[in-house]
């Protein structure tokens, strides 16, 4: 049955959006309330850890890993691991999964396909996309994009056009968990892409204060008649278009989404912002506001990370190297550690400059002005500035809730913040 509350957020015109970031070892969830005029709010944001061994290569690990009672998953399934976490999730946030809009970026670690291309504005994306590889397949689920728009040489009009599309066996493994939990996703989106709209709520907030600020010098007087007592305002909206997942609202055909205009004017130039996940590095670059591509760092991961360092210190096999690196107080102060730690920031460094170089191969006078680093890594002291070094380009941690942080009482540490991004991206789209 619908709450009250619900139904008189519904009757205003205001909703709330649960972005649902599912990781090899935590669920991620940020709480947005979107209000009628478009402005929405972060009420509240959980992180639940999750037995490691229930997300195995980017998958839910078979039955056969719980056959054993003494094992780390105590004879439980692994679907039942994810359905129980998923449970705490709700129940820390206070929330049922009916009330709420759910948006959710599962593991996609080899099963996601992105590209984009350039079509003709008088032939239909979709089936354009259906006669190329991959997206020719008969066994995934197809999303696009019209991100842009080019006129060629011979002055012909084309689209330019992002695809995604997932396995369907993936879309149907997931969606059948959620509603196992008696829940129903209004989509599932893919992390890059949450990452993106994270990026692009935050310069709009930046904007939005900075012109606030320039009003307010010009014309103080303006600004006070404008005041008014109680609540503030919550900040700026992010954009309503935003690149599409692999279910929930589709664009018609042929009709074009977001072009990018209000992001363009927010950052000229490029930005990388670069995920360190537990199983897989993905660098996504931004041009003049808007998406531009993503790559997979090959062998990167904060596991590997944690690899490099537990062999170059001669860590004990019972070390728990992933606590300890959360905690700098733990660190041992012996050179071999510092080495060891160098040695893994290197390693991370080497890669992602492998994919930037190939960024810089596809673009013509581009350069970078700014790494942004989210995820596991990003929650590991030191590393931004090792990548710094590394990469000659400034590295700063990516923390949306510094700029949107939540109006209710939330359990989430400073250093677990960036572990968020995602999941704050996902909750920024309203349905």
């Amino acid at each position: 049955m619908i709450k009250i509350t619900t139904l008189i957020e519904q009757i205003k015109g205001e909703s709330h959006t649960l972005g649902i970031d599912i990781g090899s070892q935590a669920i991620k969830a940020v709480l947005t309330r979107h209000f009628a005029d478009g402005r929405f709010e972060v009420e509240k944001a959980a992180l639940v850890e999750m037995r490691k061994g229930v997300i195995r290569e980017g998958q839910i690990a078979s039955e056969e890993a719980s056959k054993d009672p003494d094992g780390p998953l105590e004879g439980i399934t692994p679907r039942q691991w994810v359905r129980r976490t998923l449970g705490d999730v709700f129940h820390r946030l206070g929330v049922a999964p009916q009330d709420v809009d759910l948006c959710v970026s599962p593991p996609w670690s080899g099963v996601l396909l992105i590209d984009h291309f350039q079509i003709s504005e008088k032939n239909d994306p979709r089936l354009e996309a259906q006669k190329r590889p991959p997206f020719d397949g008969s066994d995934i689920v197809l999303d696009h994009q019209i991100i842009g728009h080019v006129v060629t040489e011979d002055n012909r009009k084309m689209n330019d056009v992002l695809f995604a599309a997932a396995r369907d066996r993936v879309i149907h493994e997931w969606g059948t968990l959620f509603r196992e939990s008696k829940s129903e996703p209004m989509a599932f989106d893919a992390d890059i892409f949450a990452q993106f709209n994270a990026w692009t709520a935050v310069k709009e907030a930046e904007e939005a204060l900075r012109r606030a600020e320039e009003e307010k010098a010009n014309d103080p007087g303006k600004s006070k008649k404008k005041k008014k007592k109680g609540k503030e305002e919550p900040p700026a909206p992010a954009p309503e278009e935003k690149p599409e997942g692999e279910e929930g609202e589709k664009p018609a055909e042929g009709e074009a989404a977001a072009e990018g205009e209000s992001a363009e004017s927010l950052h000229k130039g490029a930005v990388a912002i670069l995920s360190v996940g537990m199983q897989r590095v993905v660098v996504t670059f931004i041009v003049d506001g808007k998406f531009h591509s993503s790559r997979e760092v090959t062998g990167a991961s904060l596991t590997a990370f944690e690899r490099t360092l537990a062999r170059r210190a001669n860590f004990p096999p019972e070390e728990d190297v992933d606590a300890l690196l959360r905690d700098e107080n733990l660190w041992p102060e012996t050179e071999l550690f510092r080495l060891a730690f160098r040695q893994a920031s290197s390693d991370l460094g080497t890669g992602v400059q492998q994919a930037i170089q190939y960024f810089y191969s596809a673009t013509a006078n581009t350069n970078i002005d700014a790494v942004l680093l989210c995820g596991g890594g990003a929650c590991i002291p030191g590393v931004a500035a090792m990548l710094g070094k590394k990469l000659h380009l400034p590295v700063e941690v990516f923390n949306p809730l510094e700029t949107f942080p939540p109006t209710k009482l939330s359990a989430i540490g400073p250093n677990e913040a960036p572990l968020l991004a995602t999941a704050f991206g996902l909750s920024t789209r309203r349905f």
